[in-house]
C-alpha cells in the first residue's frame, strides 16, 4: 500500500494527471470483470 501512495504522490509532483486518471479507470475496469464474473 505504501509503494502506490508513492506512485499517487510521484504523479502529483510531475503533473501526469491524465495517466493517473487512465490507471484508476483500468483498476476499475478490471474490478468491474473480477466482480461480475
Amino acid at each position: 500500500m505504501g509503494k502506490r501512495l508513492d506512485l499517487f504522490k510521484h504523479f502529483f509532483m510531475t503533473g501526469s494527471l491524465p495517466l493517473l486518471v487512465f490507471f484508476i479507470v483500468l483498476a476499475v475496469g478490471v474490478l468491474l470483470v473480477v466482480w461480475l464474473r
